[in-house]
């Protein structure tokens, strides 16, 4: 059976009021236009435009920067005033909706919103961290570790602060287009973790896209992408990753690739390679080794390091006297990630992963609306792109 998928081509807004209601439908393709004219030849006046083709509705939007927009929705009052009734700034990923008056209630900004988001969205340079994680080995230890953190949130003084804004941050649907253009890297992703979900490999290949991008110094290790845990190698076997990492770099060298779009708008294209049994032998001699039958994949960042795609053995973990000390927030994202991690290995725990997601965000204490909304996107991934998206926003 085909299935024929409808790719809708307008954002619609409604604007209520006790007069009625008036639809003003918004092209998408008029809003992309406008993104990719800003930082071109066109001057700050020429980046204003009018969306609305509604003579009762003003939808303007300015762009001063690509990643930097604001949307404005007025009621018209006459040919010569408006009433502004609500705004919306978008800051790369990060969307603050204000309203400004309440004669008339504006439903679909968000959206419009959301969509200049995702035609901006790029992989930035990020300087990440390695992360030291409790055991999950076992699920009696990550049951043990699960009941920890639901004490400790459950004590916790939970305080909302009061937002005089809607600020919304957009995780993973902000790279749409990454995900678009790197099918074939998710449908091996999927083959190498044959028992987790599509979500799990997209985030995992965005993963990917981020850490390869990543300016961390090089160091003789390998970083496990789906839990960002770092592991020693020999000389032995960094010899042999790099010699896989200067054959990749053969022009005339066919494979799959993994796409990234920097900030600059370039497209860099890095490859993706399967481990042969060679490769496979010399990590297993470092007791790195799949749960299963399972294929291995390597990604080489710019600085040659390399993260490893498999679905390993659990790895040894510090004990939980050795886990470094971290503030509020940076302790609530690492107890997300392990709790994701948790269930990724024991599909057992998925059913209480979302629950403690939520736990850990509702008792954070006094939370700017800032973090509040980081962290209400967070609480929605659902793999290994929850660690890298906390260490870049807050």
């Amino acid at each position: 059976m085909h299935v024929r998928t409808v790719h809708d081509k307008w954002l619609r807004l409604v604007v209520s009021s006790d007069a009625g209601r008036a639809l003003v439908p918004v092209r998408k393709a008029h809003v992309t236009a406008m993104c990719k004219s800003v930082g071109g030849s066109w001057s700050a006046a020429e980046a204003s435009v009018n969306l609305s083709t509604n003579p009762a509705v003003d939808v303007v939007l300015e762009s001063s920067a690509p990643h930097a927009h604001t949307v404005y929705v007025a009621h018209v009052l006459d040919e010569h005033s408006v009433e502004t009734l609500q705004t919306v700034t978008v800051s790369h990923r990060h969307i603050v909706l204000q309203t400004l008056a309440d004669t008339h209630a504006v439903e679909g900004l968000a959206a419009v919103a959301k969509h200049l988001v995702c035609k901006n969205a790029f992989i930035p340079a990020i300087r990440y961290a390695t992360l030291a994680m409790p055991s999950y080995t076992s699920l009696a230890d990550c049951e043990q570790r699960f009941d920890e953190i639901l004490l400790d949130k459950e004590v916790a003084r939970t305080r909302t602060a009061i937002a005089t804004c809607n600020v919304t941050t957009v995780g993973s649907p902000a790279f749409r287009l990454f995900k678009h253009y790197n099918a074939t890297c998710t449908s091996k992703i999927t083959s190498a973790f044959p028992t987790q979900s599509v979500l799990f490999a997209q985030s995992l290949c965005l993963a990917l896209g981020f850490l390869a991008s990543a300016s961390n110094e090089y160091a003789p290790r390998v970083v496990l992408a789906h839990t960002l845990q770092a592991l020693p190698l020999d000389s032995a076997a960094c010899a042999h990753l790099r010699g896989l990492d200067d054959a990749a770099a053969d022009p005339a060298r066919t494979g799959s690739r993994l796409s990234v779009r920097r900030e600059d708008g370039v497209t860099l294209s890095t490859p993706f390679l399967a481990l042969d049994g060679a490769a496979r032998s010399v990590l297993a001699a470092n007791g790195i080794q799949t749960r299963a039958e399972t294929p291995m994949y390597v990604v080489f960042d710019r600085q040659h390091n390399a993260v490893l795609v498999a679905d390993v053995c659990m790895q040894r973990v510090p004990p939980a006297a050795q886990l470094p000390a971290l503030g509020e927030q940076q302790q609530a994202v690492a107890d997300m990630h392990f709790v994701n991690v948790a269930a990724a290995y024991h599909p057992q725990l998925e059913a209480r992963r979302q629950m403690l997601l939520n736990k850990c965000c509702a008792a954070l204490v006094r939370p700017t609306p800032y973090a509040k909304s980081v962290f209400n996107m967070l609480r929605f991934e659902a793999g290994p792109m929850l660690a890298l998206l906390g260490q870049l926003d807050l």
